[in-house]
């Protein structure tokens, strides 16, 4: 899942930091031109890996350091 791994890969390399919110789904989409399902698919898949935490109402944030599990792309 790409979107997922380009998130990932910048909570890795520090370009997105502890507690940062990210972008609106349906602006993420936009941006990279792919439908909301695939990117909330890729949230989704992001917080079962303890990268990210969604708020209800407040939105997707990057967690702190632990637990976290690579995405396997092969």
């Amino acid at each position: 899942m790409a979107s997922a791994e380009l998130i990932e890969q910048a909570i890795e390399h520090k370009q997105l930091a502890y507690d940062q919110r990210l972008l609106a789904q349906r602006v993420f989409a936009a941006l990279l031109q792919i439908t909301h399902d695939a990117v909330t698919s890729a949230y989704d898949l992001l917080e079962l890996r303890g990268y990210v935490r969604a708020k209800l109402v407040s939105g997707t944030y990057v967690l702190q350091e632990n637990k976290r599990v690579p995405i396997d792309t092969h």
